[in-house]
């Protein structure tokens, strides 16, 4: 059996695969890994925030040496880098008006201002549209109940229309009988005059 040597170095010195990964270290990359497929790549999100490399570490509050280190060199950026930035893009996806140069500008208040500004401005739109749509909601329950009105009118001129309909019927064969009947008589009383002559 061979014996391996020991290497003084501290374990900060080791490259990274010799050191040992703790159970909560092991659980940290897979949550990575599973945020790097919802998200993409560490280039692929600061497209998506439209950031500079510069501004992106500000953002990050990483120096930019580590910044090209995780993209260019291969190195792993540590898992609370890729939290952060799923974070940044749910603000910028929910609070349209909260970017992140909201948190990396000059000008925080101002920047805060003009986010507070766009919020209320697509609140107040939110609500316009809120209200439309209740006026319509309004207009078709009005125009729903004046059809069931005319609906009802209509079914009871209908039903008057189809009773007028059978008294006639009613008169016609009544009629039409009558005639008959006359003539009939005038026929039968024809040919009993002329049998006599």
């Amino acid at each position: 059996m061979e014996l391996q040597s020991f290497d003084p170095r501290p374990i900060s010195d080791l490259p990274a695969s010799q050191r040992v990964r703790s159970a909560h270290r092991i659980h940290c990359d897979a949550q990575v890994e599973v945020i790097k497929r919802q998200i993409g790549s560490l280039e692929v999100v600061r497209g998506k925030l439209g950031l500079s490399q510069r501004k992106i570490c500000q953002l990050l509050m990483v120096d930019p040496s580590a910044w090209t280190r995780w993209t260019r060199n291969g190195d792993p950026a540590p898992p609370h880098i890729y939290r952060a930035l799923q974070w940044y893009l749910i603000i910028n996806e929910k609070i349209p008006g909260l970017t992140p140069q909201y948190f990396v500008g000059k000008d925080p208040e101002f920047l805060h201002q003009t986010a507070l500004r766009k919020i209320s401005e697509e609140s107040s739109r939110v609500l316009q549209r809120i209200e439309k749509s209740d006026l319509v909601m309004g207009d078709l329950g009005l125009k729903n109940a004046t059809l069931q009105d005319e609906n009802q009118h209509l079914q009871h001129r209908i039903e008057t229309l189809e009773a007028a309909i059978k008294t006639q019927r009613a008169a016609f064969y009544l009629v039409a009988a009558s005639a008959i009947a006359v003539a009939l008589t005038i026929y039968f009383t024809f040919i009993k005059n002329a049998g006599r002559i």
